[in-house]
């Protein structure tokens, strides 16, 4: 009976890894949605580029506050059934933004994809880790797994950007209505997944005294991630930056919208970034051998430098729009190129230092401390919107990112990238049970 199980275990972690691809693909985010989605909200629902930023922040910061809930609910019902709902909540909200007519329905809109992707950002990377073998490799095979993976999404996401662009000229709604589409198959997709670590969690429901000890134990881990000092450096580092590339997103559109670039060309634009970005993450084990210990250095820098060159080229009135537009272009694509390797790296990271019980709590933390960066950086960038050009909010950004992310990597040296036998007893404990 026990060699039965353990066949059938081994048969639903095969059958998670290869769905893992396909799923992710369709619902790693939104398709058919970023390339358009400043345009439809501005010109359809009549909103403006700083509600827009605004509209965002609160994103996050629903994302913030749903976090510890969703934390909850994935320890009692496990990551598959928390798959699919955070799936029917983002569906739920792409709806919901379809059919509001006003800023207050955006953000009830922005409340749902809150609170969806607060699950899937727990429960995704981590229903293949768990399903990966347990040897020595296992952290370089979730990254070409990942990384592979990650760059369908992409070259996906390229192909539906450019469908969008042009959809959106003969009909706003089209691209909106085939990225519900999408939600909807993403969620079937989710129902397809096996539960691998039932021992993680417990169907019942908590009582108030229940929800304290959990918060009280999730302190610990807060606690337990910022004593190690490899956990906290490389957390501090995923939400900073990832607050970063978040907060940027729409400041992209806003400043190609305030350069007259055609509609038509937002999704060819927002595609050839997205097929780089492809590119980049299928190669991220070739930018992790060349780079080593200086690899998110290498990707940081060169990203908080291009928002300032942006805002100055946007500056620059007396050069042909055509001049500035190309060599905007062009510091996009250095944004894209380094987005594709960072997402699935800085994942491969944090999971080499956990098991599968602590890999759920790093994802929690580190989803938390990204919300609030996140959330600062649009907010900042809303306020800024309204009352200067996205030109200057790219220039302030820009300044201020890259002051903090060399102060963050000069304490990182020394700190971070070192050999196992280098770190305290504490940093590796969890290493064994990988």
């Amino acid at each position: 009976m026990q060699k039965k199980n353990s066949n059938k275990e081994i048969y639903n972690k095969k059958r998670n890894i290869k769905i893992y691809p396909i799923y992710k693909t369709l619902s790693w985010d939104l398709l058919f949605y970023y390339s358009i989605s400043f345009l439809f909200l501005t010109k359809v629902k009549g909103i403006s580029a700083s509600q827009v930023l605004l509209a965002e922040s609160l994103y996050t910061m629903f994302q913030f506050i749903f976090q510890i809930f969703a934390t909850i609910i994935v320890d009692d019902i496990g990551k598959v059934k928390s798959l699919i709902f955070g799936n029917l909540m983002v569906t739920m909200g792409v709806l919901f933004e379809i059919i509001c007519s006003n800023f207050y329905e955006i953000i009830i809109a922005q409340a749902l994809f809150g609170f969806g992707y607060a699950l899937k950002a727990i429960c995704e990377s981590n229903m293949l880790y768990d399903s990966i073998p347990r040897h020595k490799k296992r952290g370089k095979l979730f990254s070409e797994i990942d990384g592979k993976t990650t760059s369908y999404f992409y070259y996906l996401d390229a192909i539906t950007s450019v469908s969008a662009g042009f959809l959106f000229v003969i009909n706003p709604y089209i691209p909106m209505i085939l990225c519900l589409v999408a939600c909807i198959i993403s969620t079937y997709l989710s129902t397809k997944y096996t539960e691998t670590d039932k021992k993680g969690f417990i169907h019942k429901k908590r009582n108030k005294n229940e929800i304290k000890e959990y918060i009280k134990d999730l302190k610990d881990s807060f606690k337990y991630l910022f004593k190690a000092r490899r956990a906290r450096y490389l957390i501090l580092f995923y939400g900073i930056f990832g607050g970063i590339i978040s907060g940027i997103g729409s400041l992209r559109s806003s400043m190609l919208v305030d350069l007259a670039v055609p509609e038509e060309y937002f999704g060819i634009i927002f595609a050839v970034l997205g097929i780089l970005s492809g590119i980049s993450a299928k190669n991220q084990e070739k930018f992790h051998q060349k780079y080593g210990n200086s690899t998110l250095a290498h990707l940081s820098i060169p990203t908080t430098i291009s928002c300032i060159m942006i805002g100055l080229f946007g500056k620059m009135m007396a050069i042909p729009t055509i001049i500035i537009i190309l060599v905007i272009i062009s510091l996009l694509t250095i944004q894209a190129i380094i987005k594709g390797p960072y997402n699935v790296l800085i994942n491969r990271y944090l999971n080499n230092f956990s098991n599968s019980k602590l890999r759920t709590k790093i994802s929690t933390v580190k989803n938390l401390i990204k919300s609030i960066f996140a959330a600062g950086v649009e907010l900042l960038a809303s306020f800024l919107l309204g009352i200067t050009s996205t030109a200057n909010t790219f220039v302030i950004i820009g300044c201020i990112s890259t002051v903090i992310i060399v102060l963050l990597l000069d304490h990182m040296r020394g700190r971070v990238g070192l050999d196992p036998k280098q770190y305290s007893k504490d940093e590796v404990k969890y290493i064994i049970a990988k």
